[in-house]
């Protein structure tokens, strides 16, 4: 791992900051073919940048789409995160996980999915995103459990960030999340 970096701090100050300069970004489509599954996201590039750094954004548990919205809450918070840190010069791309939203497909089964499936989604992500040079370094964006995934997947990547990972272990979280 080249940095890990744990910025929580700092991106809510962009996300909330007043100061920063009006948002103009492009979004564009993008299809990532993986293994055994074709993922759906959206890139979102500062429009006055001929290349900056890319911030890949992983969701956290749950049927958690490319926005940071799923069936039982929406709130756009992972669209919003991307658009305050368009203002700062850096393009970002989020994705529906396997099996939500556009990414939804009939070839997974569910009890076959394994943690490991999302890690390597993430690295086919960072592999597809390497061949376009608009791009100067990526950077791991992880929310909740997406922060683990972030985590084992930042080889691959010049930077880490973690947004509310977990301080415990895994089946303790599980456990009481169940209640």
């Amino acid at each position: 791992m080249k940095n890990i970096v744990l910025a929580f701090c700092s991106l809510i100050l962009i996300a909330t900051s007043t100061t920063a300069k009006t948002a103009v970004y492009k979004e564009e489509a993008q299809v990532i073919r993986c293994t055994d599954i074709t993922l759906y996201g959206t890139l979102l590039v500062p429009a006055d940048a001929k290349s900056s750094s890319l911030a890949i954004i992983i969701a956290g548990s749950g049927p958690t789409d490319r926005n940071g919205n799923n069936p039982y809450m929406a709130n756009d918070h992972l669209k919003k995160l991307a658009q305050a840190i368009s203002k700062e010069g850096i393009a970002s791309f989020r994705y529906d996980k396997r099996s939500i939203g556009e990414s939804k497909s009939d070839k997974i089964n569910e009890t076959n999915l394994r943690f490991t499936d999302y890690v390597n989604d993430v690295k086919a992500i960072i592999e597809h995103f390497r061949k376009d040079k608009r791009f100067t370094k990526i950077i791991l964006v992880g929310h909740s459990e997406g922060s683990t995934i972030g985590a084992l997947a930042s080889t691959a990547a010049e930077a880490y960030v973690s947004i509310a990972g977990p301080g415990r272990k895994a089946d303790d979280i599980l456990k009481e999340q169940l209640k």
